[in-house]
């Protein structure tokens, strides 16, 4: 019920994880320069259909937008996500770290969690910053 009741104007799910090269917010790990040349700064890895769809290629930036902000990253389009069949219908997902924002390398960007969602587990008291409905372009 919640993808036929899901905004059109963000229809694609954005999970969030942490990069090998950096630790957690990236705070200590990006002072590093070795860990920031091999990964310099924010991506969205994608489904080669979505790219398609989108008129994306890797390497390409691309603008993720949610009810609560916008970001722009690199895109890497990738075997490893696939498009979701809820409902009948497809839904794309898409990938990106929270590994960046703010600080250092100069230029890095903002942090992912500017999209996510402004809600909370109500008995842990921990903010749910692992999935939300965006939308994304070319940039």
């Amino acid at each position: 019920d919640k993808v036929a009741n899901a905004s059109p104007d963000y229809p694609i799910v954005l999970t969030t994880y942490s990069c090998t090269e950096h630790w957690c917010s990236g705070a200590i790990t990006r002072w590093q320069s070795k860990l920031v040349e091999m990964m310099p700064e924010a991506y969205v890895e994608m489904s080669e259909e979505l790219a398609a769809e989108k008129g994306i290629k890797n390497g390409d930036r691309v603008l993720l937008e949610s009810a609560r902000g916008s970001l722009d990253v690199v895109a890497i389009v990738t075997k490893r996500m696939k498009p979701l069949f809820c409902g009948g219908k497809t839904i794309h997902l898409v990938g990106s770290t929270f590994n960046y924002g703010w600080l250092f390398p100069k230029d890095c960007g903002d942090t992912i969690n500017l999209l996510t969602t402004n809600v909370g587990d109500a008995n842990a008291h921990t903010p749910e910053y692992k999935a939300c409905m965006i939308n994304l372009n070319k940039s």
